[in-house]
């Protein structure tokens, strides 16, 4: 046996050694107790009324407070949902719009597809009138850079051949 074996205090001890003083292990209830056959219900315990049926496994109930809607009213889930079969414009327009940064001409597009998509989301048709609306405000930003650099280059030039002269 090594020294290791006398200086843990979770292993019994050896033979020879002091008794050891860990925690008593409960014996087990005797094989020939009685078993009580019926156990009298608490006075408390108030039975389910008839036809009760038990919620489903997993339910949470409602909050302390809650009120249903009234009857006839329906819940948000029955709503129909936004019909999403023109969200391409809105995309487009940010697409085309953020393109202009290296093609420089397709912010025109990123405009027309823009309020296109607007218009589509105030009819319903489309549910991404941010995108639309980003595609629309990009798409102006860089069609005015655009018509400023042609404005001075246009001014340069005109400077340039009249100082010619």
């Amino acid at each position: 046996m090594s020294d290791h074996h006398s200086y843990d205090p979770f292993l019994a001890p050896g033979p020879g050694a002091a008794k050891w003083q860990g925690t008593p292990i409960p014996s087990p209830p005797p094989m020939n107790a009685p078993s009580p056959s019926y156990i009298a219900p608490s006075p408390s315990y108030i039975p389910p009324p008839p036809g009760y049926i038990p919620p489903p496994p997993g339910y949470i109930p409602p909050p302390p407070g809650y009120i249903p809607p009234p009857p006839g009213y329906a819940y948000a889930a029955n709503y129909p949902s936004v019909d999403t079969s023109n969200n391409w414009m809105g995309i487009t327009s940010l697409v085309l719009s953020l393109s202009s940064f290296a093609f420089g001409i397709t912010c025109i597009g990123g405009v027309i597809f823009g309020h296109m998509g607007l218009a589509a989301a105030n009819e319903g048709k489309a549910d991404n009138r941010g995108l639309a609306l980003a595609g629309v405000i990009i798409g102006w930003v860089f069609l005015g850079l655009g018509l400023l650099y042609v404005g001075f280059m246009v001014f340069l030039v005109v400077l340039g051949s009249s100082a010619s002269r």
